[in-house]
């Protein structure tokens, strides 16, 4: 497990320097930047990548930063374990993981997110990109795994 964390080290600092961008680690044990997931992204600018080590993250995830990519280890490994073994889930009262308005191009990959209401919500004229991610256990009227909404325009009602 050391020899991977050293290899997962060095390559991020390596990429982070190559890209002028940060990675922020979170774990819930403290052995990393943050214990946070929210923490981390709050502090995110475009082109940061939060990198999540696993573990049961009971948040909500509000981004609200363009380009920033939320991952796990399964990122920067392969493995897929690092999917299941990263949860985030909000209790069935919140989205876990909610994409702002007018947000754009947010990567999500290899994380697991379970109960909560409605899993990840991309808002009005976001965009993201979802991978390796597991979505179970998630309840909501419009989209228990995912949603994403459109803004209902009046001048448009002709073409509908």
């Amino acid at each position: 497990m050391n020899r991977h964390r050293i290899i997962v080290v060095v390559l991020l600092s390596v990429l982070s320097i190559a890209a002028h961008t940060v990675t922020r680690t979170v774990a819930l044990d403290g052995s990393q930047q943050y214990t946070s997931i929210q923490t981390a992204v709050s502090a995110a600018s475009p082109g940061d990548t939060v990198l999540v080590y696993p573990g049961r993250y009971l948040e909500r995830v509000l981004i609200q930063t363009n380009g920033i990519s939320l991952v796990s280890l399964e990122t920067v490994t392969g493995n897929p374990a690092y999917i299941d073994s990263t949860i985030i889930e909000s209790g069935l009262t919140y989205p876990c993981i909610w994409v702002d308005e007018n947000i754009r191009n947010v990567k999500l990959r290899g994380l697991s997110v379970t109960n909560s209401r409605t899993g990840i919500l991309l808002a009005d004229n976001s965009t993201s990109s979802i991978t390796n991610c597991s979505l179970f256990g998630n309840k909501s009227s419009y989209g228990g795994g995912k949603s994403v909404w459109m803004h209902y325009h009046p001048k448009w009602s002709s073409d509908i």
